[in-house]
């Protein structure tokens, strides 16, 4: 593979160990940016998708990923939700019999779910978590089709330049799902 040095839109510096740098399956490359916002996803040169460059680490301390860990009530049924509903699928439970501790995946966005005791629910903080989607529309649709999003759910601008939805999960976790509006 060629690892081509900048963004081919914007002109950003993509070193080889860029977590940033995308390509398509002819090698443009772009950066996070310009893929997330007006390209949509999808390359200008020849209609491909992207996926995440691989990278050519320099030896330093990397950070690759982050997967959000969610408090929930009851790992099943949470489960439950976020596979029947969302559309994840599950990578994991701690314990198959009384589940404490799981892990799901939608593409390549993940998530952990980790039981708390009722009793300390009301110290327990929720969280909060983004996810940048294509096609939102269609995403929208089949939420609504899994019964996780009410029929006449609407999509909204916002004023940082995004279109969105969102909901709460059964144990009061927000859920937001988002893309880009285009660069004007």
């Amino acid at each position: 593979m060629q690892m081509r040095p900048a963004c081919e839109r914007c002109g950003v510096a993509l070193p080889p160990d860029s977590s940033v740098a995308y390509v398509c399956s002819f090698e443009c490359t772009f950066c996070a940016e310009c893929v997330g916002g007006d390209m949509a996803g999808v390359c200008p040169n020849c209609g491909g998708e992207f996926a995440s460059r691989p990278r050519r680490m320099s030896g330093a301390a990397q950070t690759l990923q982050v997967q959000p860990v969610l408090p929930v009530r009851d790992v099943r049924a949470a489960l439950v939700f976020y596979t029947a509903r969302l559309g994840f699928e599950g990578v994991f439970v701690d314990q198959p019999d009384e589940p404490r501790y799981a892990g799901l995946r939608r593409g390549g966005a993940g998530l952990h779910l980790q039981w708390h005791d009722g009793a300390e629910w009301s110290r327990v903080e929720r969280a909060s978590i983004r996810f940048l989607v294509q096609e939102l529309n269609a995403l929208l649709a089949e939420l609504v089709k899994r019964q996780a999003m009410p029929e006449g759910s609407e999509i909204r601008e916002t004023a940082w330049g995004t279109r969105e939805f969102g909901l709460y999960d059964p144990d009061g976790n927000a859920i937001h799902f988002y893309e880009s509006l285009p660069n004007e």
